[in-house]
């Protein structure tokens, strides 16, 4: 208890960086929920098997109710 986290030199010098790709990401995921956004795309989606047989079908299901035009 009482222990905290102390960036050194090298930390402190790339805080803002990060700070900012957070921020920029953040806007990036914003932009893709805003409720007058439609998607009309094409969605092309690599995947290894077993993500492919097992955890995309449901993935690409939700997408699809939530972007019909998505392609």
């Amino acid at each position: 208890m009482g222990k905290r986290l102390v960036l050194n030199d090298s930390g402190q010098s790339l805080l803002p960086r990060a700070m900012k790709m957070l921020e920029n990401a953040q806007q990036i995921e914003d932009s893709f929920l805003l409720p007058d956004t439609t998607l009309n795309a094409r969605l092309r989606i690599g995947s290894s098997s077993t993500i492919g047989n097992y955890e995309l079908p449901s993935i690409v299901g939700a997408l699809r109710e939530s972007a019909p035009l998505l392609r």
